[in-house]
């Protein structure tokens, strides 16, 4: 058990991913997130998406800045305007947010570990670079 535990918990690597490879795995992660899973696999797939969190806040708040330094929010429809020029501007600044890179410290766990849990392969397709064969 011990050695067990020190795989799930222990054993991680760190991998370069692009921020969008991030924003796209977020649903399946929140899936996956409230699937029933084995013990260990289900602690060490917490602390992964605690160690998430500050990306997804930084992205968001990026993604704001951007759109309140380009855009006027259009509180009726909950939405920004943008004016002529700007969104363009706005669209090349974003593409350079999710273009950038990230190292995600992502835990050792192998698909075997995941026993007889379900996941769909639409939502297994975003997430493939978390799990070991």
């Amino acid at each position: 058990m011990k050695q067990n535990l020190k795989r799930f918990v222990g054993e991680s690597s760190v991998i370069k991913l692009k921020i969008q490879e991030v924003i796209n795995a977020s649903m399946a992660l929140r899936q996956i997130a409230g699937t029933k899973l084995p013990v260990l696999v289900s602690f060490s797939f917490s602390l992964f998406l605690k160690g998430l969190q500050p990306i997804f806040e930084s992205y968001n708040e990026s993604r704001l800045k951007l759109l309140e330094e380009f855009g006027t929010l259009n509180k009726e429809k909950n939405e920004y305007d943008f004016k002529e020029g700007n969104k363009a501007k706005y669209e090349k600044k974003y593409l350079e947010l999710i273009e950038g890179e990230v190292d995600v410290k992502v835990p050792e766990i192998k698909l075997a570990d995941l026993g007889d849990t379900k996941i769909e392969p639409a939502t297994l397709e975003n997430i493939i670079w978390l799990f070991k064969e």
